[in-house]
């Protein structure tokens, strides 16, 4: 008999971790608000860029009434088209953006 041998856990940097266990979708639903981010990937620079540049052209057009803006006025990207959150996500932005560079005025 190998002295050892069918001993487990002799090493501890040679154990396995087992699988993390996924939260049920009951649990915890994806994309509601108060919910920990956790771990997510960042855009890259230049998409960030062109969703800052989006944010710009929109509030310069909702600079006179920020409150009463719609987004329907200009074609919106796919991706935030797509998505009742993201579209107010950005419509909270331009709003903000509006107003911030009203008073600045």
């Amino acid at each position: 008999a190998v002295a050892g041998a069918g001993v487990v856990g002799l090493c501890a940097w040679r154990r396995r971790r087992a699988p993390p266990q996924e939260a049920a979708a009951e649990d915890a639903p994806a994309g509601e608000p108060g919910e920990p981010r956790g771990k997510r990937k960042r855009g890259g620079k230049l998409k960030r860029e062109r969703y800052r540049r989006l944010i710009d052209a929109l509030a310069n057009d909702a600079k006179d009434d920020p409150d009463g803006y719609v987004l329907n006025v200009r074609r919106l990207p796919q991706s935030i088209a797509s998505s009742q959150r993201q579209q107010e996500k950005l419509l909270a932005a331009v709003r903000h953006v509006a107003r911030s560079s009203r008073g600045a005025s």
